[in-house]
């Protein structure tokens, strides 16, 4: 396995956990990392789309 990939495969686990803590600006932003070092990792553009819908929706129903 190239560095590479288990540096993209350590940042993809970091971003699932963040996600696992509703944190979800910073789990889009190290899945999009992880994405960026090895874009043939399987369901990273998936993860960043779901997680960009549930920041939208967690944005309009935050209050003013």
């Amino acid at each position: 396995m190239s560095i590479n990939r288990e540096e993209a495969l350590r940042v993809k686990e970091l971003a699932q956990g963040l996600m696992k803590k509703s944190d979800f600006t910073a789990a889009r932003q190290l899945a999009m990392k992880a994405n960026k070092i090895d874009p043939t990792m399987e369901n990273m553009t998936h993860m960043t789309m779901v997680d960009q819908e549930t920041v939208q929706k967690a944005g309009a129903s935050s209050p003013p």
